[in-house]
């Protein structure tokens, strides 16, 4: 009878350690392409995260780049991550706006380790951020998982962003200076 009591509490024991393993859990969701991570589709504790963004450009809203609207999203992380199907939304969660090759500042969908990816609007019809505020900027994986959100109330200066201060753990600021793909300052 002690033998099979032991082999359930061993069994039991290694169960726990297993179910709080980070390793088990980061190896099922993060994926090496090349020489960079895939981002987890599940995991909402990535290290990418909004960092400004330009809701009331001079022009018009949707214009194509680099005027118009646009996201800067921040990697904290000390390697580069692939944001192959992530998109943004608005408040309305029917306003989509895909993360791609052909509407990034770098022209790839690869974030590099404490470095920045502009998303511009770039025509987009039915992504809009409202200048007079009540409005929601998100982050989503491929998975629909809210990955970081920021909502905002005031009315939108123009040619002027919202922004963290430090980048990516800040404070939220209005009135920047636009400071696309560098620090807020």
């Amino acid at each position: 009878m002690p033998k099979i009591i032991n082999s359930l509490v061993i069994t039991f024991v290694l169960t726990v350690l297993l179910s709080f393993s980070t390793a088990a859990v980061y190896l099922e969701e993060e994926k090496i392409v090349g020489n960079s991570f895939s981002s987890g589709s599940s995991n909402p504790k990535t290290e990418i995260v909004l960092n400004e963004f330009m809701a009331n450009p001079t022009g018009y809203d949707n214009a194509l780049m680099p005027g118009g609207e646009w996201v800067e999203l921040y990697n904290k992380g000390n390697w580069p991550i692939n944001l192959t199907g992530w998109y943004l939304t608005d408040s309305g969660a029917t306003h989509i706006l895909n993360i791609t090759v052909a509407n990034s500042s770098t022209g790839t969908t690869i974030m590099p380790a404490h470095g920045y990816l502009v998303v511009y609007r770039n025509g987009d019809g039915d992504f809009e951020l409202n200048n007079s505020g009540n409005d929601s900027v998100k982050l989503y994986s491929p998975a629909a998982v809210l990955v970081d959100s920021y909502d905002y109330v005031d009315l939108i200066t123009e040619n002027k962003t919202w922004g963290r201060i430090p980048n990516g753990i800040g404070v939220w600021t209005s009135g920047l200076t636009p400071s696309l793909g560098g620090p807020n300052v």
